[in-house]
C-alpha cells in the first residue's frame, strides 16, 4: 500500500511538474493575462474534477483503479493553479501596482520571492495533507523554525520593509512631491524597501528610513496644489491708525509680481504688545521658489510703502532713523542746498516732452513736483490704470512691462534717468498701457496734472508745445518710420499730423475734463 502510495505521489509530481513548465513557458510573454489564466486553469481543473467519473467512463475496461490517482492528480494541479493566480495576483495588483514606485515595485526582489516560495510552499503542504492525507507535522515545525530565525536575524530590516509598505498603502507622497519633515524641506527623489530618498534645499541628498517617515509628521507642500502660503508679522507704531497701516500692507502685497491672486491674501490686526501694534500679513506663492521670492518682495514693498506714508517699525524704533539726517538720506544734493536750484530746472529742462517750454513753466512745474522713492518691485504705474500723476526718473532703474492676457508680464524696456513715466496718460487721460515697476531703488520726480493743467491756462501755447515735443518724441521711436524709410517731407507731415490731433486731445481732456476717442496711436510707457 505504501509503494503504491509513493509511486502516486511520485507520479503527481511529475504531472505537476510537466504540467506547470508546459504551462510557464507557453505563457511566459504574457505578464498582463498571467491572472486571467490562473483563473482559467481552476475553472477547468474544477470542471476537470467534478466530472473526472463521466470522462473515465468513455475509455473502455476498468477504471476503478485509475479513479483515484486522477481525482488526486487534479486536485494537486488545482492547488498548485491557485498558488499560481495568488502569486500573480500579487505581482500584477500589489507589487507592481499599489505597491509600485515609478512603475517598479518598492518591494526587495529578495522578499518577493520569499513570499512566492512561501505560497507555493503552503501549496504543497496543503496538497499533502489534504489531497494524499499525510502528515505535515515535521514540514510545518520546521518551517517555522527557520521562519522565526530568519525573522529574529533581520528584524531591523523587516520593520523598514513594513514602514514602506505601510507608507506605500497610504500614499503621503509621490516622487517629485515637495515635503517637510522635522523642519527640513526637500523633494522626493525615490523610495525602496529600506529608505525615501530626498533632496534638500541645498541640494544634498538626504536618506530618511522608512520607520522614521513612517512615525513622524510629514507635511506634503505639493497638495492638494502647489499653491502655498505665507505669512509675514510686523510691529508698528501705537500712534498710527490701523486702518492706514492695513491699506499700505494689502497695497505692498498687491504690488508683487510673485505673489498669486488668491483668496487668502489679506493683512489683519493681531494687537498689541510692549512694542507695538501687531499686524500679520498672509499671501499665496505658486510654488517653492516664488516662496522664498514673493517673501522678499512683500517686505521690500511693504517698507517703501510705510516710509512713504512716514510709518515707522516699531521694533527697535531707537535704531529707526537715529538722527534728524537720515530722514534726508534718499533725498538729491540739490534739495538739501537751495543753491543748486539751478540743477533741478536743469533736470526738468533736459526732459524731452519739455525741450520747447519756457524756464519760468519749467520752474513752476518744478516747484510743485513731488519727491517720491520706488523700492523692487513696487509699480510706479500700473496698466490700464487713469493716473493723475507722470513720473521723472531722478536715479535708479525701472522695467516696463507688457501685462498679457492672463496676467503674467513681459519686460519690453527699461527707464533710466530723465526719461518719463505716464506722459500720454495725464496728458490725454487714456488708461496706462503699460506697467512700470522699480529695478532697484528708484527717486523720481511726481508731476500732477494740475500743475500742468494751470500751465495751459495761463499760456495755451504751452500745450502746443508739449504736443509737438511729444509727437517728434514718438516719430523718433516708432518703427514704422524706420521700416517704410519715409522721407523727411514725409515725416514732417506725419509729426504735424500727431501734433494737431495731440493738441486737441489734450484741450478737451484739460478744458472738458474727458476723453474722446482718436484714431491716433503713440507709443507710451
Amino acid at each position: 500500500m505504501e509503494l503504491i502510495v509513493n509511486l502516486e505521489l511520485l507520479a503527481t509530481g511529475a504531472t505537476a511538474t510537466i504540467f506547470l513548465t508546459v504551462f510557464t513557458i507557453w505563457f511566459r510573454e504574457r505578464d498582463k493575462n498571467r491572472v486571467n489564466l490562473g483563473l482559467s486553469a481552476i475553472v477547468f481543473l474544477s470542471f476537470l474534477y467534478h466530472s473526472q467519473l463521466e470522462i473515465l467512463a468513455l475509455f473502455d475496461g476498468p477504471t476503478e483503479n485509475f479513479s483515484e490517482p486522477v481525482s488526486n492528480t487534479i486536485a494537486a494541479l488545482w492547488w498548485l493553479a491557485m498558488a499560481f493566480l495568488i502569486n500573480k495576483s500579487l505581482n500584477r495588483f500589489i507589487w507592481y501596482g499599489k505597491l509600485a514606485w515609478d512603475g517598479e515595485p518598492a518591494v526587495p526582489r529578495l522578499l518577493r520571492e520569499i513570499v512566492m516560495v512561501v505560497i507555493y510552499l503552503t501549496a504543497g503542504m496543503i496538497i499533502l495533507r489534504f489531497v494524499f492525507n499525510q502528515p505535515i507535522t515535521a514540514v510545518a515545525a520546521t518551517s517555522g523554525v527557520v521562519a522565526l530565525v530568519m525573522g529574529y536575524s533581520a528584524q531591523s530590516t523587516l520593520k523598514e520593509i513594513f514602514a514602506g509598505i505601510s507608507l506605500n498603502l497610504d500614499d503621503p507622497f509621490q516622487k517629485g512631491d515637495l515635503i517637510e519633515f522635522d523642519g527640513e524641506w526637500g523633494y522626493i527623489k525615490d523610495m525602496n524597501w529600506r529608505s525615501v530618498t530626498c533632496q534638500d534645499m541645498d541640494q544634498n541628498i538626504v536618506v530618511l528610513p522608512n520607520s522614521k517617515v513612517a512615525e513622524g509628521k510629514i507635511r506634503n507642500l505639493t497638495r492638494p496644489t502647489e499653491v502655498m502660503r505665507r505669512t509675514f508679522s510686523f510691529h508698528a507704531e501705537y500712534n498710527v491708525p490701523t486702518s492706514i497701516v492695513l491699506e499700505v500692507a494689502e497695497q505692498a502685497i498687491k504690488e508683487c509680481p510673485k505673489v498669486t491672486l488668491h483668496p487668502g491674501n489679506f493683512a489683519a490686526f493681531i494687537g498689541f504688545d510692549e512694542q507695538g501694534a501687531i499686524y500679520k500679513m498672509h499671501f499665496h506663492a505658486k510654488d517653492f521658489d516664488d516662496w522664498f521670492l514673493a517673501g522678499d518682495q512683500v517686505s521690500n514693498a511693504l517698507w517703501y510703502g510705510l516710509n512713504r506714508r512716514g510709518i515707522r517699525f516699531a521694533f527697535q524704533r531707537h535704531l529707526n532713523f537715529a538722527f534728524p539726517e537720515d530722514d534726508n538720506r534718499l533725498l538729491p544734493d540739490s534739495l538739501l542746498d537751495d543753491s543748486n536750484w539751478e540743477d533741478l530746472v536743469t533736470l526738468f529742462g533736459r526732459v524731452p516732452v519739455f525741450e520747447q517750454m519756457l524756464e519760468e513753466d519749467i520752474e513752476d512745474l518744478a516747484k510743485t513736483a513731488n519727491w517720491r522713492i520706488f523700492g523692487p518691485p513696487e509699480r510706479i504705474v500700473s496698466v490700464s490704470e487713469t493716473t493723475t500723476s507722470m513720473f521723472i526718473v531722478a536715479s535708479g532703474r525701472a522695467d516696463v512691462f507688457e501685462v498679457i492676457d492672463d496676467g503674467s508680464e513681459i519686460k519690453m524696456d527699461e527707464l533710466g534717468p530723465g526719461q518719463t513715466a505716464g506722459i500720454m496718460a495725464i496728458l490725454t487721460g487714456a488708461s496706462q498701457q503699460t506697467t512700470i515697476r522699480a529695478a532697484i531703488e528708484t527717486a523720481a520726480w511726481e508731476i500732477n496734472s494740475d500743475a500742468l493743467h494751470a500751465i495751459f491756462e495761463r499760456r495755451p501755447i504751452a500745450m502746443e508745445h508739449i504736443a509737438e515735443s511729444v509727437a517728434r518724441w514718438q516719430a523718433e521711436e516708432d518703427q514704422t518710420l524706420a521700416a517704410r524709410k519715409l522721407s523727411r517731407t514725409q515725416e514732417a507731415k506725419i509729426i504735424d499730423k500727431r501734433q494737431t490731433s495731440l493738441s486737441k486731445r489734450i484741450s478737451r481732456f484739460f478744458v472738458q475734463s474727458k476723453t474722446e476717442e482718436t484714431n491716433v496711436e503713440f507709443t507710451d510707457y
